[in-house]
Parts: structure tokens; C-alpha cells; sequence
């Protein structure tokens, strides 16, 4: 999956998420721009304007990324993203469910190792 966005001086924009199986994102987000009056498209109604304007639904398998998905699986899928869940993530593949266990809500402090980057705009008025 894919995810593009194409911007303007003017701030007009063009994106999309979640395209499959097309391997130029960005292109098909400067379609969205210049030929909708939409912003974002998403899923299967990104990957269907993509081939609605000429481009090619393609496998996007290479060897390498076959061999690095096959080392995955076997090495029990790890390392992934998973936590508190059953089969144990860190043995297992999957498919998962919410292992049963009481709260899972633990509150974290704040810290150069674990927080993301937000974006702020301000406007000053002067009287």
C-alpha cells in the first residue's frame, strides 16, 4: 500500500492512501488534484480512479521483497508489531485476538524516546 499527497502554491492538494497494486502514488495523487474536486481518495476507490486514468494495475512482488517475506515467516513472523494479544506474538504468526487480561491501559511519561511530532499554526492579530 501506498499513500501520496501533492501540493500547490495555492494550497490546493491531491492525495491518496491505502493504493494497491499501482506503482507511481504520486502521479495518480497529482491526478487527483487536476482532475477531481476531491482531495483524498482512499482504498479500492484510489486504486480504481488510478486505472479509470490509464495506469497500470501491476503485481508490485519483486524477488527481494518474496525472499524478505518468506525469512519472515520463517523466523515466526518476527519481529511485528503486535502486543497483549494470543497466540504470543513473540512465538506465533497469527491471526491474533486481545489476549484476556484485565486493563491494557498503562499511562506512559513523555520523553525523547517515545513521542511523535505535531504541527502547530498561529496567527497574531495586532490591534
Amino acid at each position: 500500500m501506498s499513500c501520496s499527497v501533492v501540493f500547490r502554491p495555492t494550497h490546493d492538494a491531491g492525495a491518496v492512501g491505502g493504493i494497491r497494486r499501482v506503482k507511481s502514488a504520486i502521479s495518480v495523487a497529482r491526478r487527483v488534484l487536476e482532475h477531481t474536486k476531491v482531495t483524498f481518495l482512499v482504498g479500492e476507490q484510489a486504486t480504481q480512479f488510478a486505472k479509470d486514468m490509464g495506469f497500470q494495475i501491476e503485481s508490485l512482488s519483486s524477488n527481494d521483497s518474496k525472499a524478505a517475506y518468506d525469512a519472515w515467516r520463517s523466523n515466526s513472523c518476527q519481529p511485528n508489531y503486535w502486543v497483549k494479544v494470543e497466540p504470543d506474538a513473540n512465538r506465533y504468526c497469527g491471526p491474533y485476538r486481545p489476549a484476556v487480561t484485565g486493563s491494557s491501559y498503562k499511562r506512559r511519561e513523555v520523553s525523547s524516546e517515545n513521542h511523535d511530532t505535531i504541527g502547530i499554526r498561529a496567527l497574531q492579530t495586532i490591534d
